[in-house]
Formats: C-alpha cells, structure tokens, sequence
C-alpha cells in the first residue's frame, strides 16, 4: 500500500464545499472527500505551522512545549516553534527502513532553516523557495509595497515581510497560473508520481504552503469572490486586531483568501489526475489535512494570534481515503496525531510509540468516541473543548474564555464569569494532558511586533524559558 500525504496550511475548514460552504469553489477536495472518510471534529494538537508538523512526522505530541528552546537561525519565536528532537524518530525514517521510497515536495521553507531538521528519512525532498520571509532573494528593485499597504501597516512586521516577499517574487508572473507556488509545487509531486509510480511501495508528502498569505491569487480566483472591487488588496495582513481595514479592504482580504483556497483546490485537482490516470487509486492511501485555520476579521482579529484559538483557527480540514475504507463522516473528537497511528495501523504496522489514537475501530463503525476532549496549545495560550464547552486561556489561566457549545457555536460570548467551577475543571484537563503542569515562558511578545523584530535579531542567542511551575486557576 502507497501512502500519500498532503499537508495544506491555514486551510480553513469551514470553506470547503464538503464541510458546509456554498459559496467558495473546492469541487477537488470536495471529490476525494466523497470518497473518504471526512472528519468533522478534527483539530490540531498543537499550532501553528512547526508544532503541527512535528506532531504529523513524528506521531508524538508537541503540546504543551516543555522542550521548548528557540533554535539561531530563524526569526520565529512562538513557543514550540524547535525541530524534532534528536531522539525522536519520524515517520519518513519508519517507512523507509520499510523500503518504501520517499519523497518530500513543499514551499513550507520554515522545514529549511537553519538548525531544522525536517527532511530526515527523505531519499528526495525539493522545496521551492521564495515564500514569505523566505531570504531568497535580497534585491529591492523594482519592487512597489505600497500598492499592498494601508497607512497605519508603514512600520509593522508586515511591511518588512512584505517587502522580503514582493523581492522574492519580483522575476515572477503570479498572474499566470502556472507559475503560481500551487501549480508548481503540484505539478512537481505529479511529475515525481509519474517517475516512482512502478515502485513496489512509495510514500509521498506534498506539504502546500498557501492559501496562508499573502493572499495574491490571479485575479481570475479572486474576482469570482469580490468581482467589483477597485481598491487595494492586502495580501500580507498585520496579525492582531483588525480596525486598520475598512470594510472594503477586509472583504477584500475575505475574498483574497477565499481565492486562493480554489487556486490550490484547482491545482490539487491536477495532481489527483495524476493519480487516477496512474491508476493508483486501489493501492494507494491519500491523507489530507490543514494545519489550522486563520482569523479573517472574526471578532475583530486577523491572522493566527494565541488569544483567538476560536473555531476559525482550530477546526481543521482532515480526509483520509482508502480504497477498502466505506466513505462517510465521523463525528467524533480526534486530533492530528491520531491520524499518524491509524495511517501505521492502516499499513500494517501496531506501532506503540506512537501518542496518538488508532482510530481504525472508528473507522470501521466498531467503536464510539474515543476522546471525550482535545487539548492544543499556540504559543502562551491552552486550548480545550468537549460537547459542551470550548475554553482558551494564557498557561498561568489568566485572560480565560468560555463558551457553552450548545447554545453558542459561533462562540461570541464569554461565559467564564459565571461558570468558574467548568473552568476549573477544564484547566485540570488540560494539565492532565500536559502531564501535571505547563512550562512557564515569557509572556508572547506583543502581536503587532511580530516580524518587526525577527530580520535583525534571527541570529541572536534567546533566553531560556523559565522553570516548570504548577499553575492553580
């Protein structure tokens, strides 16, 4: 059995054909999920992009960080944000000494940095720069931001990403599909397909960096989103609170985003077209999964900051095809590195180092909830939800927000101050999970620095967190 997996970050679940949307067009996921078994209460371990990954490679959880020591050589310093560790192997290496071939294809460059060390286990692993704050190219000719910026972004860490990234892109026609980072990161794994498709077992992993921003799909994507539009567009928003947009601007950036979910949905299509026409689809298993969503003016916020770990940023995207497996919907409680144990599992391999779940007695309608919660963790910030409650707060339980499920799915008001004893008994859960107490960091740095403070200091040496306490709500 082939196994294929498709990492796509800050996919929002909710603007997927086959989870409920109605007016974005995904008709390709929207195809593999009708075939799949679609998991509906799917939600990251741990976040953003590198915790996530370490979870999905190694099946071992990231949360709650207790490891945690920021790496020289790369600007970002969310907690959690370090390689796998030295000690843990990963699921590229199981596979391989299995004599499966693999092979890595993304534009994720945070996988490429200094000091990470994500492509163990890979015998072919390509990575196609010039995403972000990729330092890829370092000329500032020709380049124009202020055509992407409002008055209050001069200054920001956007502003600097932004212009890193408009020079990384500068020799680059992004109005033309094909040489978009989809096209060419899909059209590279299906070529890859193409060349290893007669080898006795392959595992292949093509990790998708968009739709994260910039939000700069062509025009043809994005106008069928917001056709009248005349204003500017910001592809490369400010993290934190939205009040710097308009109204235009922000459904502008809405209908950017929305874009750029069918441009990778399209471009995914063509790489499942490869797959059938190689006839591969009855001995290969396809696994697709976002890493989190993204807050696109939800209560007043935008981008992924550790205090809006609303539903917008937390149910994730997860599908998983396998020609024996029935199609359907599960609507239980899992978490991303589950699916790691019940991939092995899927194989032919009961691994027991694995952290996660396996979920194949799920699959088979053979048992029922598995987890009666889920726990994850985004810099300083827990998470927690069940059926009824979903609460997030700081690790020391201050800044805490509750929400009753049942009666508030959207999750717009804030209960905590009447239901503190629910509270109490959460954060225990949480603690439960984290193995009886939470690292204690420095607060997150103010959200608007972030970027601002990255370039000039990635080279520093970081402080090291502070001891372990037990935190009391």
């Amino acid at each position: 059995m082939n196994l294929i997996l498709v990492i796509v970050d800050s996919l929002r679940q909710d603007h997927i054909g086959a989870y409920g949307n109605k007016w974005i067009e995904t008709p390709n996921i929207d195809q593999l999920a009708a075939n799949s078994v679609i998991f509906d209460k799917c939600f990251p371990e741990a976040l953003p992009t590198i915790p996530f990954r370490r979870s999905v490679y190694t099946g071992l959880r990231s949360f709650p960080f207790s490891t945690f020591q920021p790496v020289k050589g790369d600007p970002v310093r969310f907690e959690g944000w370090q390689p796998i560790p030295e000690n843990q192997s990963t699921i590229v290496e199981l596979l391989s000494n299995q004599d499966y071939r693999t092979a890595l294809f993304t534009d994720t460059y945070h996988q490429f940095k200094p000091s990470m060390n994500f492509i163990r286990g890979f015998q072919q692993w390509e990575l196609i720069r010039g995403q972000v704050v990729d330092f890829y190219r370092s000329s500032r000719k020709g380049i124009n931001p202020e055509l992407y910026l409002t008055k209050k972004m001069h200054g920001t860490g956007a502003e600097r990403m932004l212009i890193q990234y408009l020079s990384n892109v500068n020799k680059i026609n992004l109005e033309q599909d094909s040489a978009t980072f989809p096209a060419r990161l899909f059209m590279k794994a299906a070529q890859w397909l193409a060349e290893n498709a007669d080898e006795s077992r392959f595992f292949l992993v093509v990790d998708c960096f968009s739709p994260h921003e910039p939000f700069d799909p062509p025009k043809e994507y994005w106008k069928k989103y917001n056709p009248g539009y005349k204003g500017k567009s910001i592809i490369l928003p400010q993290y934190g609170k939205a009040d710097y947009l308009s109204p235009a601007e922000l459904a502008q950036m809405r209908a950017l985003y929305a874009g750029k979910v069918t441009l990778v949905d399209h471009w995914f299509g063509y790489f499942m077209n490869k797959i059938k026409q190689l006839d591969l689809l009855d001995n290969t298993m396809i696994v697709l999964v976002s890493d989190h969503g993204v807050s696109l003016g939800e209560r007043g916020l935008i981008g992924k900051v550790p205090w809006g770990m609303n539903r917008e940023l937390m149910e994730i995207v997860a599908l998983l095809y396998h020609p024996k497996l029935a199609a359907g919907k599960i609507p239980n409680y899992i978490q991303s590195h589950d699916l790691v144990a019940t991939i092995f599992n899927l194989l032919g391999y009961e691994k027991d180092f694995f952290d996660g779940i396996n979920l194949v007695p799920l699959l088979e309608r053979q048992a029922n909830n598995p987890r009666q919660y889920v726990t994850s963790i985004l810099g300083n910030y827990v998470w927690i939800q069940n059926n009824d409650y979903m609460m997030t707060c700081r690790i020391d339980g201050k800044d805490a927000s509750l929400y009753a499920l049942n009666n508030d799915p959207e999750q717009q008001h804030n209960i905590i101050a009447d239901k503190m004893k629910v509270a109490q008994e959460l954060f225990h859960l949480i603690l439960q999970d984290a193995g009886g107490s939470l690292p204690a960091y420095a607060d997150v740095w103010p959200i608007e620095s972030f970027g601002a403070n990255w370039i000039p200091k990635y080279q520093q040496d970081f402080p090291k967190p502070k001891s372990k306490y037990e935190i009391k709500f």
